[in-house]
């Protein structure tokens, strides 16, 4: 059930799970909604009165987001308009791209997705066994201590420098699994700005989830 509550003039939707834990906690979802998961439904409204400044700067970048995916289909940092047609292309001067499908679109995106991954990990100085990619429901991008790394298929809609870092990040826990010092440092020697690019890639995930085309290739349900 959603309710719904005014903070500051602005209309806050949010839904409550109610659970045995210790802390509430709180999740923008995609749509904006802030869904809180709670000990005791009661104290909710209190908290999220407390919470306000960080509910609304959220629900900010969550509607900056809703434009920007307005503004065309998201691809490594531009936005093109989609024309279907028989051959496949890229007009990179008009920002458009001509194809004959969604599956077809999807099935270039996992090969470019591969490919730039491929080239990033060999100046990077590692070779993953796998490279997979898939739509991912709450991640960008996953390392195994197999030395596999799997990448989100929505990652292809980041700018190449944020991409660029994403894959950094994953081939940084093939040497380092956990979020240590040096895998930070590893990333950093390539990504110094990484605290920033965290942030930006929370942008990006209401983007993608934003944009009409994205869902139809990730394969998510309307709504």
């Amino acid at each position: 059930m959603i309710h719904e509550m005014i903070l500051d003039g602005k209309v806050v939707r949010y839904r409550v799970v109610e659970k045995p834990v210790k802390y509430v906690t709180l999740r923008v979802l995609e749509d904006g909604t802030i869904l809180v998961v709670t000990p005791l439904e009661q104290i909710v409204r209190e908290v999220l009165i407390k919470k306000k400044d960080w509910i609304l700067s959220k629900i900010s970048i969550v509607e900056e987001a809703k434009e920007l995916s307005r503004k065309g289909f998201p691809l490594f940092g531009k936005f093109y308009s989609l024309e279907m047609g028989e051959k496949f292309e890229i007009n990179r001067e008009e920002l458009r791209i001509t194809f004959p499908g969604i599956e077809f679109l999807r099935n270039w995106i996992k090969r470019e997705i591969k490919r730039k991954a491929r080239e990033i990990a060999k100046d990077f100085g590692i070779s993953p066994k796998r490279i997979y990619v898939k739509a991912m429901r709450t991640k960008w991008g996953s390392a195994t201590w197999r030395k596999s790394i799997t990448l989100n298929f929505s990652s292809a809609a980041l700018p190449e420098e944020l991409f660029h870092y994403l894959v950094i990040h994953e081939l940084a826990h093939l040497i380092e699994l956990n979020h240590s010092k040096r895998f930070w440092s590893l990333v950093a020697s390539y990504h110094p700005d990484y605290k920033k690019k965290r942030r930006e890639l929370k942008k990006w995930w209401f983007i993608v989830h934003s944009n009409e085309t994205w869902r139809a290739i990730l394969q998510w349900p309307e709504g």
